[in-house]
């Protein structure tokens, strides 16, 4: 969801936590990360996920509650890694391809500080997207 976790983080912890421990020991027994996909609003549960060793968490969708990248970096960045962060849901479909450039660019210096940062948009490209803006993605991301 986009304002909150579909399912309480005192149920999560209560009946979905003990599962990705498992998980997690399974996968770091193999000497292998673990990259767990999450939609919308999760930072509530991110004390967890740190907890559990998940390696990084896919995606971050900004337009989410509690989703900024900066502030997720700023206070998880030591613990686990962030893959995403430019928005589908704001500036690629409505910023200008300058605008795009500009927080693509923000995103690679300030994400990627001490590691633990894979740029990517949030989720796919819309359908709906500017020609120019997913130009203008494709660019930044190249340069």
């Amino acid at each position: 969801m986009q304002t909150g976790t579909i399912v309480s983080p005192d149920l999560w912890r209560k009946f979905f936590k003990p599962h990705w421990k498992i998980i997690a020991d399974e996968i770091h027994g193999q000497k292998k990360d673990l990259i767990v996909h999450c939609c919308g609003s999760y930072e509530a549960l991110l004390p967890d996920a740190v907890e559990l060793g998940i390696d990084c968490m896919e995606s971050v969708q900004p337009e989410a509650f509690n989703m900024n990248p900066y502030k997720l970096k700023q206070k998880y960045g030591k613990d686990i890694s962030f893959w995403g962060c430019l928005g589908n849901q704001s500036i690629i479909q409505f910023g200008t391809p300058e605008k795009i450039r500009e927080e693509i660019h923000h995103l690679k210096r300030e994400m990627s500080a001490g590691g633990g940062y894979i740029l990517a948009a949030a989720k796919a490209i819309q359908a709906e997207t500017p020609v120019e803006n997913a130009a203008a993605v494709y660019e930044a991301f190249t340069e």
